[in-house]
This record gives C-alpha cells, structure tokens and sequence, in this order.
C-alpha cells in the first residue's frame, strides 16, 4: 500500500495547494493532512524529504508573516511540535539543513545588495 501511494505522488498533490495563499482554510488542511501522516516510519519521512514537502510549508509560512499570530501559522507550528513529539531525528536534520541553508543565502544575498549598492554609488558620484 505504501508504494501504491508513494507512486500517485499524493502528499505532492496535495501539498500543491498550499501555494493558494487565497484560500488559507485549503492550505491548512493540506498542513493538518502532512500532519497526520507524519510518524516513526523511515520510508515515509524518506518521501517527505524527497519530494522537499517541508519547503512548502516552510514559504507558506514565510510568507504569511513570521510574526503573524493566526489559525494558519497555529497549523503550521502544530505540524513542528508534532515532529518533535514523536522524535523525528531524520525530519529535524532536514529543517536544520533547511534553515543553515536559507541563513547562508540571504548572507550571499546581502552580500549582492551592498555590492551593488557600491556600484550605484560610485557611478551616482562619477555622474556629479
């Protein structure tokens, strides 16, 4: 039964909707179906990681706003407390990398921006 839905890609449709942002009750129950279906089970949380299902919830996150105190990041950090409820060290690995990951691209980022912010200043300073 595992493989059946491994195959139909199922948790990637699903998690599809999430980038809806329009309809938040959709993506919450796609974030609530995840939830759900996280457990010990290495061939699962394989799958999960596999097909970068957390990225998703992740953005959506992201995007709703960090700071923000509603139902949607409620189900959000749900789905995080479920994974360290049940001890999920290959999950907890993952949204480590993910977050290393992140932290080193908004450096080179910024890095980008100050560069270029040189650049426009010397050419505003060579144009007066």
């Amino acid at each position: 039964m595992k493989h059946i839905v491994a195959n139909l890609l199922l948790f990637a449709n699903v998690m599809g909707f999430l980038y809806i942002y329009s309809e938040r009750v959709l993506a919450m129950d796609c974030i609530r179906f995840l939830r759900d279906c996280l457990c010990n089970d290495n061939f699962w949380n394989r799958r999960f990681i596999e097909e970068e299902l957390f990225d998703n919830v992740i953005r959506v996150f992201e995007h709703n706003g960090l700071q923000s105190s509603n139902l949607l990041n409620s189900t959000i950090l749900s789905l995080f407390e479920r994974i360290n409820e049940f001890n999920i060290s290959q999950l907890i690995q993952y949204l480590g990398q993910l977050q290393i990951e992140d932290d080193a691209n908004a450096h080179v980022q910024d890095e980008k921006d100050k560069d270029k912010d040189k650049e426009e200043r010397k050419y505003e300073e060579k144009a007066n």
